[in-house]
């Protein structure tokens, strides 16, 4: 099995590599890795390096992929309000979480904003 730190090299080199490509030759190696991948009974492999190159192509391209944690469900109106008060082009992904009661904490690959309740009355003790 690949660890993640193989698949995230993996991902990188067959990213750069699509870049140099023209759409015909990318799908074909495209093919090549599913076909690798699945005749080994690891598709799992597949997910990982799929949502590894989603990463980096955001990245590319200045986004960030951030998850999202409310208490109760967000809609499209909350999604643009964050974005624009971050001033940073970010992919949410938001995710319901029954412990917190208000607020918000949003994760990214290298940063953490706890707006919760729950975080706020911590720091305050």
């Amino acid at each position: 099995m690949f660890k993640n730190q193989e698949i995230s090299k993996l991902a990188k080199k067959i990213y750069k590599l699509s870049l140099d490509q023209d759409q015909t030759a990318t799908g074909k190696i495209a093919k090549k890795i599913v076909d690798f991948f699945s005749c080994r009974g690891q598709l799992i492999v597949l997910i990982k390096l799929a949502r590894e190159l989603e990463r980096l192509d955001l990245r590319s391209k200045g986004i960030k992929q951030a998850k999202v944690y409310t208490a109760g469900p967000a809609d499209s109106l909350l999604a643009k309000t964050l974005i624009n008060a971050l001033e940073i082009n970010l992919q949410p992904e938001f995710i319901i979480d029954p412990k917190l009661i208000a607020g918000l904490k949003i994760e990214t690959e290298d940063e953490l904003i706890d707006g919760t309740l729950s975080g706020r009355l911590l720091r305050l003790a």
